[in-house]
């Protein structure tokens, strides 16, 4: 309620309502093949970090202790991120979010929240139909850290080597391997997020063909 009246007061167009704790299955392949076809294309996953803070940001209308809330982030590491991210403090992006929020009150959130990321992530490469996959992933509860476990499956699945893996993603051996360990386990929330892939404990780990060519 306190939502839709502060949409009211100032004169803003309603958003969706926060994390819809109910998974679509095909909005769920839908955004996982959309992760593929952008892991293709050379975007990693610290960088669609962007757009789901800026999702988040746009929804909770710039309110960083609710923002944090629903990121699970801490306050302040958002408010460096999203500077980080953007080169923009967070009045700025809020001025921007309200401006467009405000211009184009009949066009849906995906449709607004476009051009508040093209306003503030000029050089992004993602499609408008990119971006509606990517919100539809935030909205179910999609947590921004599977992220980096889609890339992992999906690179192995590719044949990249670990020395590669570890250098787009940015870590060390160590720290891939624990992540592949946390994650294979049956119950880890990669099972619930990426059941449409199909997963498997061997599917953390490079294919044994190659595993012994690997530089480490």
């Amino acid at each position: 309620m306190k939502r839709t009246s502060d949409a009211i007061r100032h004169g803003l167009s309603p958003l969706p309502a926060a994390k819809n704790t109910k998974i679509s299955p095909k909005k769920l392949r839908d955004g996982l093949s959309t992760l593929g076809n952008l892991w293709s294309k050379g975007v990693l996953p610290r960088e669609l970090r962007g757009h789901f803070l800026l999702t988040w940001f746009a929804i909770e209308r710039g309110r960083t202790m609710r923002l944090a809330k629903s990121t699970g982030f801490h306050r302040n590491t958002l408010t460096i991120q999203l500077t980080e991210y953007t080169w923009k403090l967070c009045y700025k992006l809020r001025t921007y979010w309200f401006g467009i929020n405000k211009k184009f009150p009949s066009k849906p959130f995906p449709d607004q929240f476009f051009l508040f990321l093209k306003k503030t992530l000029p050089n992004t490469s993602l499609t408008l139909t990119d971006n509606r996959h990517l919100i539809d992933l935030w909205l179910m509860g999609f947590p921004e850290r599977i992220l980096r476990v889609h890339y992992i499956l999906w690179a192995y699945k590719q044949g990249q080597t670990r020395q590669v893996l570890c250098n787009n993603l940015g870590i060390s051996l160590r720290t891939l391997l624990r992540i592949s360990s946390i994650y294979s386990k049956k119950g880890s929330p990669a099972y619930k997020w990426l059941g449409p892939m199909k997963i498997t404990k061997q599917g953390f780990y490079p294919p044994k063909a190659k595993y012994n060519h690997q530089t480490f």
